[in-house]
């Protein structure tokens, strides 16, 4: 045990020996063994997963490039496999927090900034559908903001899909598999009507033309009912916007180019989507393009601070003029609460001025270099 600051004896972290000697800056490669090991260690236990985490977060501050890389691909490989507990972890304010302060680090390696970009790129995008994992998106959103340049992502692995043939032979095996064992009485004896492979093949026919017949007239009732009542309301159209040059590489593939908007046709997988720009329809990686609706949003939320700002431009001149009327020497303007009130009120707005101005200094740096890319391409 050792003694803390308020001179207390602090229990040893269980992790702290473990994950010192995972990532220690004495390998000259990942440790994969003693990697698996803190991975079994930690398991699915919140607790563990927490003091797994205090340790970590102390490596990631490591001023040795190659123990923070190490770090960074411990944990990962938590992630992949100890689940919830340590998604949690790694999506907590204590360690978004420590990623952001190495990224701000001016003395950290340009290569291990690159990595972790890359790794708060890929979590946020695979966080992004549980809402209590929404700070690391939140995190990644604000990096961007703050003009960090991200690498492109790792285009994801496409999920192989047996063919249709393959998919009805599976489908009639296991109907096939279900009649046999369905086909004995209640004693257990054979029912000699469903006895031999045919007449079950048989029996499966016709039931699966029952089914399409009337899976037809369901169809061809709700088309009516349809018919008589409202028009349906028209299906919203999906679009995203490119964040990252994509070339296809492979048939099928959609290739375009950063800042292409992107007509979603099917988002029925996770890592690849159907989607049509410029009259070509294809597949193409989820992870390098972002939802339109959260673009419009900003530029909402942006638009809304804009008019806060402006509609409080003649309050700041009030207190300007306040101000300059009042004698120091005569009068404390502390004593004043006319004055103090609308200096309390004009404080909280600074901010937002603030944010403006960067927010719009980037905008005239993108649409300057628009401006010579269409001048370029118009020679």
């Amino acid at each position: 045990m050792r003694r803390g600051k308020t001179g207390f004896l602090q229990v040893p972290n269980p992790f702290d020996e473990l994950v010192k000697k995972t990532t220690s800056e004495m390998l000259t490669a990942e440790n994969w063994e003693l990697i698996m090991e803190v991975c079994d260690r930690v398991g699915t236990d919140s607790e563990r997963a927490r003091q797994c985490f205090e340790v970590i977060n102390e490596r990631m501050l490591h001023r040795n490039a190659n123990v923070v890389l190490y770090t960074v691909t411990l944990v990962q490989s938590l992630l992949e496999n100890c689940g919830q507990s340590v998604k949690q972890e790694v999506s907590s304010r204590a360690f978004t927090t420590t990623l952001t302060r190495v990224l701000n680090d001016k003395s950290v390696h340009e290569k291990v900034k690159s990595r972790i970009l890359g790794s708060i790129q890929q979590w946020a995008f695979d966080f992004r559908q549980d809402p209590t994992l929404s700070l690391m998106e939140e995190t990644y959103t604000k990096l961007r903001a703050q003009r960090f340049v991200f690498p492109p992502p790792q285009k994801p692995e496409k999920i192989s899909t047996a063919s249709d043939v393959e998919r009805q032979k599976e489908e009639d095996d296991l109907q096939l598999a279900l009649a046999l064992s369905l086909s004995t009485d209640g004693a257990g004896a054979v029912k000699q009507s469903y006895q031999t492979p045919a007449a079950i093949r048989s029996e499966i026919t016709r039931k699966q033309t029952v089914a399409s017949t009337t899976g037809l007239a369901r169809r061809t009732t709700r088309a009516t009912s349809g018919a008589s009542g409202a028009a349906p309301e028209p299906k919203r159209k999906v679009q995203v916007k490119a964040l990252f040059d994509f070339a296809a590489t492979e048939s099928g593939e959609l290739g375009f180019f950063k800042g292409d908007v992107i007509d979603v046709l099917d988002q029925k997988y996770r890592d690849w989507w159907k989607g049509e720009l410029r009259g070509k329809h294809g597949i193409f990686p989820a992870n390098f393009v972002q939802p339109l609706t959260d673009i419009r949003a900003q530029v909402s939320q942006d638009i809304d601070s804009e008019v806060q700002v402006f509609s409080e431009a003649h309050n700041i001149e009030a207190l300007l003029r306040m101000l300059g009327s009042v004698d120091p020497m005569k009068s404390n303007v502390s004593d004043n609460p006319e004055i103090q009130k609308l200096y309390g009120s004009m404080w909280e707005l600074r901010p937002k001025i603030i944010k403006l101005v960067e927010q719009y200094s980037k905008k005239k740096e993108e649409l300057g270099e628009m401006d010579k890319m269409l001048a370029k391409s118009m020679r």
